[in-house]
């Protein structure tokens, strides 16, 4: 019986620790960013599959234009994804929603590539 028992308390003693790690990494603003992010992709991705549902329906379906300004609010991977794996508008992609979604996640990933050079974290070549 007390080995059962201190094994249980081994393993509430390690969900308190990892508990404890996560809190203190999303008081950060580093973890904030990140919560913030992975929310957001969630979302999007979660839209597409929404929105893919309605077009099996043939119901209203959501705007280019929301897929658009939630790339430029960081959810561009969540909709690159949701694009690949929905197989979302394959006949009604316009150039500019193709262009946004596809070049959104690259200029956002030199903006950080950019920011983090100038605060000294990386070094280029």
């Amino acid at each position: 019986m007390s080995a059962r028992r201190s094994s249980s308390l081994r393993k509430g003693n390690a969900l308190q620790q990892l508990f404890s790690t996560l809190t203190g990494f999303f008081q950060g603003s580093l973890g904030i960013l990140v919560l913030y992010l992975v929310v957001l992709n969630l979302l999007c991705f979660v839209l597409m599959a929404l929105d893919r549902v309605r077009a099996r329906e043939h119901v209203f379906r959501t705007p280019q234009s929301v897929f658009l300004v939630l790339s430029l609010m960081g959810g561009s991977i969540g909709n690159f994804l949701g694009l690949l794996f929905f197989r979302l508008r394959a006949r009604s992609l316009t150039l500019n929603f193709l262009l946004g979604i596809v070049l959104i996640p690259i200029l956002q990933l030199a903006a950080v590539l950019v920011i983090c050079a100038a605060a000294g974290q990386i070094r280029f070549l």
